[in-house]
């Protein structure tokens, strides 16, 4: 059974108002960037949680975002948490490679290689890349390699 459309717009608003205050998705373990393994596409970069981050084409290397909004409920964006001075770099990730950038709504976002980094909401859970190659929101999402490379395979529909 489908929830009313009501009832969507009740969660992506809550998704959103979480997010704002550092508790959505994106954000949980924006301080901290890692390595994880996906099947099919390989090592690439995750969250603290362990959750794929991806780049938006749009963004190309500007350093800054073009996903706001609806966009940002469905792919939140890394951002740091509260009182974080920086970004952390995990095992395999380059540190010289992470940066921020200010969001228009006051967050701070992490970038790797100039790109803001985000995560998927499909992705429910750690070793995932469902939003891969995703044409959505007006581009193409892509996974990063811990090298700065993106991950350019391009899911079927």
């Amino acid at each position: 059974m489908r929830p009313p459309l009501a009832a969507l717009g009740l969660a992506a608003l809550l998704a959103a108002l979480l997010a704002a205050c550092g508790g959505g998705t994106g954000s949980a373990s924006g301080n901290r960037i890692t390595v994880s393994s996906v099947p099919g596409i390989g090592t690439v970069l995750a969250n603290g949680a362990g959750r794929t981050v991806y780049v938006y084409a749009p963004d190309a290397h500007t350093g800054t975002s073009r996903c706001t909004a609806a966009c940002a409920v469905l792919w939140p964006p890394v951002v740091l948490s509260h009182g974080a001075t920086g970004p952390v770099a995990g095992s395999g990730v380059d540190t010289a490679a992470l940066g921020t950038t200010a969001r228009a709504d006051g967050s701070v976002q992490v970038t790797y290689h100039g790109w803001p980094l985000y995560t998927w909401t499909a992705d429910t859970g750690p070793h995932m890349a469902r939003g891969q190659g995703l044409d959505n929101e007006g581009g193409y999402w892509y996974a990063i390699r811990p090298s700065g490379g993106l991950v350019i395979l391009v899911r079927g529909a």
